[in-house]
């Protein structure tokens, strides 16, 4: 049930982020997310409120009163593909494994054959003491998630926004069972298609940024690559199809 609090063990509480109060959601957007999340790669709490109403899901975690963690994740292509917007977590709860078990909720409250995520490429940003790319990468390549082999850009999420340049795609596990070795491009495309429209409002076919990306989609399959397999996602470098091997020492190492 939407708003439902559950206690699965430990002491936090995990409420359903659809239907929880708007209290609730305006001190998640207002704390954690603000406080993670580049203004570029950040919705409007009316449009995180809009999406909860028509079809996006979510967790939040709890420690008394105070949020701890969340997950948002939104529906696409009608439901076959879902992405998961936002995960965070607080930092003095990190490394406890409240992230995979945010996860783990949000996976319950999803049927979706493709969920995907983004994530900021670590040879483009800059690792500093708020943000660690190269550690989020480690991160989710232990989750077991993929890389797709495409020069991702993120859509303006609001008006006043700005593209976010040098993100990866990437496809998350649905549970146990490893991801396979591709996903269908026209899925991908598809999704792609219709975030940009929902995002901005209008998507041409001569787009530069979008173009790309979509010339790839209309392979019929994506093969899904390590995450250190950074080089595929370079507009001039593999096409996701090269089988030679170009590790990324930065996020491999340590």
């Amino acid at each position: 049930m939407a708003g439902t609090a559950t206690r699965p063990g430990g002491d936090l509480t995990f409420v359903r982020l659809a239907g929880a109060p708007d209290d609730l959601v305006r001190d998640f957007h207002a704390g954690l997310l603000r406080s993670t999340f580049p203004p570029d790669e950040l919705e409007s709490l009316d449009d995180l409120r809009a999406t909860l109403a028509t079809g996006a899901d979510g967790v939040l975690a709890l420690d008394g009163e105070r949020i701890v963690g969340g997950v948002v994740h939104e529906p696409f292509v009608g439901g076959a593909v879902r992405l998961v917007g936002y995960l965070v977590v607080d930092a003095s709860m990190r490394g406890r494994g409240l992230g995979p078990r945010l996860l783990a909720a949000a996976r319950a409250q999803s049927d979706s054959g493709l969920v995907l995520g983004e994530i900021e490429d670590p040879r483009h940003f800059a690792v500093s003491a708020d943000d660690d790319p190269v550690a989020r990468v480690r991160f989710w390549a232990r989750l077991g998630c993929r890389l797709l082999p495409l020069p991702y850009v993120q859509p303006a999420l609001h008006d006043g926004a700005r593209r976010v340049r040098h993100l990866l795609l990437i496809a998350l596990p649905q549970g146990d069972d490893p991801l396979p070795e591709a996903v269908p491009g026209r899925l991908v495309g598809d999704f792609l298609t219709e975030y940009f429209a929902a995002s901005e409002g209008t998507v041409s076919p001569q787009d530069p940024d979008l173009r790309p990306i979509l010339e790839r989609c209309e392979a019929p399959t994506l093969r899904l690559w390590p995450l250190d397999r950074l080089d595929v996602v370079d507009v001039d470098g593999a096409d996701g199809t090269d089988d030679t091997v170009h590790t990324a020492a930065d996020v491999t190492e340590g």
